[in-house]
């Protein structure tokens, strides 16, 4: 839907602006052309440790398990409901387990700013070693992505972030 579409329903128009988002979107249309029954799951940020670098949050959450502060530009109120992998793969088994068919939205269950994230993330992760750290940037903005009524809802940030340390 675009990095800059700053709150993402069902019916936000798709902005292909980068060939991964174009590719993604060719390949639904493809999927849709064969009329064959789908589900199609159009996640936001996914984290975890070892996550994909170019999600902040993966790289943060990675600092904060080794003991380094992670950092964030600007004011750091900008909002994201981001969902963590675990989170991803329960919604993906109970789409498989109730044959959900369709297009979906899929996102954590609340937004919370990056800041906030961040401050929590160190808080569970490693409380005595680190806190997150306010650099110069630009401020980002908002990007909500509102979550299918047909998904059941994401656990909580705190929640993903005690799980990592299982």
């Amino acid at each position: 839907h675009g990095f800059k579409t700053q709150f993402i329903t069902s019916k936000s128009p798709l902005k292909c602006d980068t060939p991964y988002a174009e590719s993604k979107a060719m390949a639904e249309k493809e999927i849709q052309k064969t009329l064959a029954e789908y589900c199609i799951l159009r996640f936001g940020g996914i984290f975890w440790k070892n996550g994909p670098a170019h999600l902040g949050l993966n790289r943060a959450i990675d600092d904060i398990l080794v003991g380094k502060s992670p950092a964030y530009t600007g004011s750091g109120l900008a909002q994201r409901n981001y969902i963590s992998v675990n989170d991803a793969a329960r919604v993906i088994a109970l789409v498989c387990k109730r044959k959900i068919k369709g297009v979906h939205l899929c996102a954590g269950s609340a937004p919370l700013s990056i800041k906030t994230m961040l401050e929590e993330a160190c808080t569970i992760l490693n409380p005595q070693k680190c806190s997150p750290q306010q650099k110069e940037g630009h401020e980002a903005m908002d990007q909500i992505i509102d979550v299918s009524q047909a998904l059941p809802l994401a656990g909580s940030f705190q929640d993903a972030m005690r799980e990592i340390l299982l």
